[in-house]
């Protein structure tokens, strides 16, 4: 019993592999999403479009680098040690049960989903009234999602 002891304990360390790895994963997502800025800054012809577009990318890279680091600060607390007796990080960064997580990232998974949404209904184009018909139900859903996902 004391050798499966042992090894178990050695083993929880490799969860060290995706914490390292999230957290490369948000300081790159970061790192994108200023360049992405600076090279919107720098366009020659200011388009509405671009512009939107872009800095709905900014907020869409922002968001799944919180994700990447909420998931490898939360993998580290919950099976290494806690976070806060090294450093401290906002509460909303730092679960203390899987069922938390999975709360937490299901929320951010959504705002993700919501604002993917919007960057491509940018590229729609409504050309009958049809079309129209249903851009607009798409929003009402959405909305009525959004509505319903806070009670």
């Amino acid at each position: 019993m004391i050798v499966i002891e042992k090894v178990l304990e050695k083993v929880k360390y490799t969860v060290y592999i995706p914490v390292v790895t999230l957290l490369i994963i948000a300081v790159l997502l970061f790192i994108y999403a200023v360049t992405v800025f600076f090279s919107t800054l720098t366009l020659e012809y200011f388009a509405k479009e671009i512009i939107i577009s872009n800095v709905i990318s900014i907020i869409d890279l922002i968001f799944l680098g919180i994700l990447s680091l909420m998931i490898s600060a939360s993998l580290y607390e919950l099976y290494v040690k806690e976070v806060d007796k090294i450093i401290k990080l906002p509460e909303t960064l730092i679960v203390k049960s899987l069922d938390s997580l999975k709360e937490k990232l299901g929320k951010v998974i959504y705002l993700l989903l919501v604002i993917f949404f919007f960057k491509y209904s940018l590229e729609v184009t409504i050309d009958t009234n049809i079309d129209l018909m249903l851009y607009a139900l798409s929003i009402l859903l959405i909305s009525l999602s959004l509505y319903f996902s806070k009670k």
